[in-house]
């Protein structure tokens, strides 16, 4: 993890972040960001990834690997069909295919067309109609429901 050391302090600064506030936002100490920032320590897997999530950040570029950030999105949204991107197939052995579906198309639009997207989906679970009951079925007005 050579540049790791850079590529906290940058990405920390990027976000006008102190030290401080990045240790008490990773529930991390000062001293740690502080060390892992001169390269006198490196962090474990579980700190690494709550850094690369924090800064929505591929942990291969945040440890140096790479020198291309790649973010959630830019990941998700390759050119590879939806079904054989790595991310699509995480979030549908986690949370169902339609689910990975979903993230998909909502990340095909742009930020006007995610914004009606989820008003959208909001008028439809007020509705009632398509919100699910405690057995996890769909409650229908035609049902009865």
């Amino acid at each position: 993890m050579s540049k790791f050391h850079l590529r906290l302090r940058e990405l920390r600064n990027s976000r006008k972040l102190s030290q401080q506030e990045l240790a008490d936002k990773l529930g991390i100490s000062k001293s740690s960001v502080n060390m892992y920032e001169r390269g006198e320590r490196e962090p474990g897997l579980d700190t690494l990834e709550a850094i690369a999530d924090y800064f929505n950040v591929d942990m291969d570029y945040l440890t140096g690997k790479t020198a291309e950030i790649k973010t959630f999105n830019d990941i998700f949204n390759t050119e590879k069909p939806a079904k054989e991107s790595k991310v699509y197939r995480i979030i549908s052995e986690c949370f169902g295919e339609q689910t990975a579906e979903l993230v998909h198309l909502f990340n095909s639009f742009n930020e006007e067309g995610k914004e009606k997207l989820l008003d959208f989906a909001d008028d439809m679970m007020c509705s009632g109609k398509y919100k699910k009951d405690s057995q996890n079925e769909v409650v229908s007005e035609e049902s009865g429901g």
